[in-house]
């Protein structure tokens, strides 16, 4: 194939196998496999021209993708679909002006906007925003609960009494094609994001909210039918936590994505709060420059100090822990008035819990961001965390685990900071780290 494939081999034998590969993958049945069939990524596409062998294969994988039953068969359709949309991206300068039109390749945008308009969970409202709640399609809306997430092959028999047996066999087939389709969407970004030079594109920043919320779905069934969608669960964790928070990302999509990520940090789940704030942490890491900007600083703050404030212990934690990371890089200052703020909370006997133990952790943060000298502001919070009593035990044990970290992050020059301390303060940070024999 490579030797008649070569540019300077008899073009009429390039055609040739061209036509008989096309022939092949039209006639490719699920016995034979699709794949089998057509190698579309073996055929070189550096000229114009080649958009048409791109846009007939994409055709063929349309047709085949309603019966796609087999993982190999949804992954040969993926790669296809890549493929056009690499053709599209290696002739992206190009003005294609006056060229036909099924000279022109599909782009990735509208690939997934095909796909999409398969999906009625994920087709896009007037407003450009995602539905969240849709129809129904019992597999491709988000969990509420254990019994949310029973899938539509166990059939409820007052279905079958008030639906009628027809409708349910369109609905199970409505789920089951829906189900296909997305994932060969998933297949299809994620070969994207594996070897292309092109990040981020429109479509992917509306699709973002969802597949975090796919991509955080753990609450399963203990029937056997669910275990079979665990792999929409991998693969949207693997473009969310693998390739989307680590990529860089272009100015235009910045502020679009921030927004996104406070919109989704209003979900119900727990675990996809919490994964928006190790996404958070991993792109601002990644984009470190273009996020420094002062209006994008006062969205990650905000975003941040309502997740320490969250009812969830693991996302008040996790961002305490974005909270140190981003103060010890000088991407975050904090400024007198926040630390009164937060003081204010913590010595309050009326504020709820959860308040309190995250004003416990930012200023946990605070004082843990130094391990190498010790700013003047820094006396105020390890004087509160180390004098401060709570009621409230989980607020009691984390001022006594960052007084004692801190202790032992100064371990070396201890004598040098008691200088600095003072006696008083000293003596409450002795006393708090002190071992209880008769606890």
């Amino acid at each position: 194939m490579e030797t008649i494939l070569d540019p300077t081999s008899d073009l009429r034998r390039v055609w040739w196998l061209i036509e008989g590969m096309i022939d092949g993958a039209r006639m490719a049945t699920l016995a034979n496999e699709f794949q089998l069939a057509f190698r579309i990524t073996s055929i070189q596409s550096n000229c114009w021209r080649y958009g048409q062998i791109s846009k007939r294969a994409s055709d063929i994988a349309w047709t085949k993708l309603q019966l796609a039953l087999t993982d190999s068969l949804r992954n040969a359709i993926s790669e296809v679909f890549y493929s056009c949309s690499e053709a599209r991206e290696a002739s992206s300068n190009a003005t294609l002006i006056n060229i036909p039109s099924r000279f022109i390749p599909d782009s990735l945008d509208t690939i997934i906007h095909k796909i999409i308009d398969k999906i009625p969970d994920l087709k896009f409202m007037e407003d450009q925003k995602i539905i969240r709640a849709s129809l129904s399609h019992l597999d491709l809306n988000p969990p509420t609960g254990k019994m949310s997430r029973r899938r539509s092959s166990a059939i409820d028999l007052e279905d079958i009494k008030v639906s009628g047996m027809d409708t349910i066999y369109t609905r199970m087939h409505n789920n089951f094609q829906s189900m296909t389709y997305f994932r060969v969407l998933l297949q299809t970004i994620t070969q994207h994001y594996g070897s292309s030079t092109k990040s981020w594109s429109p479509i992917l920043v509306k699709l973002l909210p969802k597949l975090m919320e796919y991509a955080n779905e753990d609450d399963y069934d203990l029937s056997e039918e669910t275990y079979r969608d665990v792999d929409i669960t991998q693969n949207s964790a693997l473009i969310i936590h693998d390739y989307m928070s680590v990529s860089w990302i272009s100015h235009m999509f910045l502020d679009e994505i921030l927004k996104a990520l406070g919109t989704t940090f209003h979900s119900n789940s727990w675990h996809v709060r919490l994964a928006v704030i190790k996404f958070v942490q991993a792109a601002v890491y990644s984009n470190i420059f273009p996020m420094s900007q002062q209006s994008r600083r006062d969205d990650i703050e905000k975003l941040l100090f309502r997740a320490v404030y969250d009812r969830e212990i693991s996302v008040r934690k996790e961002a305490a822990k974005c909270l140190l990371l981003f103060i010890h890089c000088s991407y975050i200052q904090f400024s007198d008035q926040k630390i009164d703020k937060l003081a204010n909370i913590l010595q309050s006997e009326t504020e709820l819990e959860a308040r309190a133990h995250g004003a416990s952790l930012a200023l946990g943060a605070f004082v843990l961001a130094f391990p190498f000298f010790l700013p003047t502001n820094i006396i105020k919070p390890l004087s509160l965390l180390s004098s401060s009593s709570s009621n409230q035990a989980v607020v009691k044990k984390t001022m006594t685990e960052t007084v004692r970290e801190f202790r032992r992050q100064h371990r070396d020059d201890w004598e040098e900071t008691k200088k600095i301390l003072g006696d008083a303060l000293t003596f409450d940070i002795e006393n708090t780290t002190a071992p209880a024999y008769y606890a």
